[in-house]
């Protein structure tokens, strides 16, 4: 499994941008492994039986940790039947067998189009400086993407995302961070 960092976006010219507004976004640690446009995995640095996916799924993504066959799984994505709901702060205890605790935060910023190129620059920025990381650029416009990047600093695997909605000057950023529990040695 590789541990780069890609260090150009995934270019999926015929996918299509799935979510139309960051208003539709559930945001949640409860959805199943959900069709993905893209997949980067690599294991995080110090926890060799833990794998790490990024998953981009439209304007949607997905962080799976996993140890041992069990997953956990972070979403935000549109979900036809579930209420929108994007957390301004969120803390969990023990939310996976294998982790002490879970945070995240989620914002939603208005940019006009030079403040979404700036905000694009900066997301292509730490995606190729982070050991995991994976961004794909729509097709249509050039500031529609969606990108995945996290770092491990041995005990705690820390993420970041972005969102970009070029149609309606919207970038949503979430920051996540997930304390594991050392591995059983066996």
């Amino acid at each position: 499994m590789s541990t780069a960092a890609p260090a150009e976006p995934v270019l999926l010219s015929g996918a299509p941008f799935l979510d139309t507004s960051p208003d539709d976004l559930v945001f949640g640690t409860d959805a199943p492994r959900l069709p993905a446009l893209a997949v980067h995995r690599s294991r995080p640095a110090g926890h060799p039986g833990t794998a790490l996916e990024l998953r981009v799924l439209g304007a949607s993504h997905q962080l799976v940790l996993e140890r041992a066959g069990t997953p956990w799984i972070e979403t935000l994505a549109c979900r036809p039947g579930r209420r929108p709901h994007l957390p301004g702060r969120h803390r969990a205890p023990a939310p996976a067998p294998f982790a002490r605790d879970y945070e995240a935060a989620c914002t939603v910023t208005v940019h006009d189009r030079g403040g979404l190129a700036a905000a694009v620059e900066d997301l292509l920025a730490d995606c190729a400086a982070a050991p995991h990381g994976l961004v794909v650029r729509f097709a249509g416009d050039p500031l529609a993407l969606t990108g995945v990047c996290a770092d491990d600093d041995g005990g705690t695997l820390r993420w970041r995302t972005w969102h970009v909605y070029p149609q309606c000057g919207r970038v949503v950023r979430t920051r996540s961070a997930l304390r594991l529990l050392p591995e059983d040695p066996a």
